[in-house]
């Protein structure tokens, strides 16, 4: 749990340079994609689709496209926060998600 939180702070704060990974959407309601992503993650996250949730933006991970790697952080620091006893109703390890995670810090080629 440790490992994933530490992970995730230390690519927002040197990717980003924000104190959190929580992905802020626009106060004028413009969104764009990666907006409707990010709100579509917390949709499935919010129905216990962790699984479901955690592929769909597996898919878009893509070099260059750090609007997507913002969202991630957001998502893994978000489903950090269950409990291993959620994870598991949901049939979602926590090595799954910190294999995720370094498989994204790779395809973003993130070296910390």
């Amino acid at each position: 749990m440790r490992q994933i939180e530490g992970m995730v702070l230390i690519m927002a704060r040197l990717l980003f340079n924000k104190d959190t990974p929580r992905y802020e959407l626009p106060e004028d309601n413009q969104y764009t994609q990666t907006d409707f992503l990010h709100m579509r993650l917390l949709s499935l996250l919010g129905q216990g689709k962790i699984k479901e949730a955690k592929e769909e933006l597996s898919r878009l991970m893509a070099p260059g496209r750090m609007e997507y790697l913002e969202v991630a952080l957001d998502f893994y620091s978000r489903v950090n926060e269950f409990g291993d006893e959620t994870l598991e109703k949901y049939g979602v390890t926590r090595q799954e998600l910190e294999k995720e995670l370094m498989r994204t810090k790779e395809i973003y080629g993130i070296q910390i």
